[in-house]
């Protein structure tokens, strides 16, 4: 996985 798709994922998983 590239670095943007953990950040899309994690925005996704862990919304603020």
């Amino acid at each position: 996985m590239e670095r943007k798709e953990i950040l899309a994922t994690s925005n996704l998983r862990i919304p603020r």
